[in-house]
């Protein structure tokens, strides 16, 4: 009787205080919502405890944990959700990781699993696409990424201009200079456009188009840095390249 009395106190002690694991993943989401990152990982321990099979558990305590500083436990949270149930954001996120810890071999490895999982994930598109153009110098792969992010959504600019950046850096100027003009034609409030259009002008020798295009891009704010440039813009400035203005 006395063993039996103990299994039924232990039996009933979760479901009477309400402390369940789901219980406790709703309220730590809450407060990841509202940026209480501590309070969160508090209450996504306290799921991982009653053993959760919930792995958005780990994503979301890998993300506090991440936005708290803590890496290398964020990255095992990642592990551990993948492990409990792949999916793309779970990838996607430990790639993040990877990339910020210069693992490019390991983080590209993720975002393809991201996007194996999920064909339409485009942050993993997007950032491997980043990887292959910035890290690798791997041009044609990098516009391959960035055509399926502009078959998944034709009327995000900034996905005309990394394609642009891509076909600038190998060669394809041309097709670069037609990506920044197709960029800029959604969204012309964007000072880089110009200028990376500017630039790929500058390739063709279209003095005209590329003085047109920097100044547009320093009226709308744009720093130039890059001396070369500015040694141009003083040409434009004193009439040895003629703007267009009819």
């Amino acid at each position: 009787m006395k063993y039996l009395l103990i299994f039924l106190i232990t039996l009933y002690t979760v479901p009477v205080s309400g402390q369940t694991p789901e219980e406790f993943f709703n309220s730590g989401k809450l407060k990841y919502e509202n940026n209480d990152y501590k309070g969160a990982i508090s209450d996504f321990d306290k799921a991982v405890e009653l053993k959760t099979t919930n792995a958005d558990v780990y994503i979301l305590r890998g993300n506090s944990k991440l936005k708290s500083g803590d890496q290398k436990s964020a990255l095992k949270d990642y592990s551990n959700a993948i492990e409990m149930n792949p999916s793309a954001r779970a990838y996607h996120n430990r790639g993040i990781i990877k990339k910020d810890q210069e693992d490019y071999d390991e983080a590209v490895k993720d975002f393809s699993k991201a996007i194996e999982l999920d064909p339409l994930y485009t942050s993993s598109y997007e950032t491997r696409g980043m990887i292959l153009l910035l890290i690798k110098n791997d041009y044609q792969n990098a516009i391959k990424d960035f055509d399926e992010l502009i078959k998944i959504d034709p009327k995000d600019a900034e996905f005309f201009n990394l394609r642009g950046m891509a076909k600038g850096k190998g060669s394809d100027i041309n097709g670069g200079i037609a990506d920044f003009t197709n960029a800029i034609s959604i969204d012309s409030s964007n000072s880089e456009y110009y200028y990376n259009r500017a630039r790929l002008k500058l390739k063709i020798k279209d003095d005209n188009g590329a003085c047109q295009d920097f100044n547009e891009a320093i009226e709308m704010g744009h720093e130039i840095s890059d001396q070369s440039v500015v040694s141009f813009m003083k040409g434009c400035l004193n009439g040895r390249t003629y703007i267009i203005t009819d």
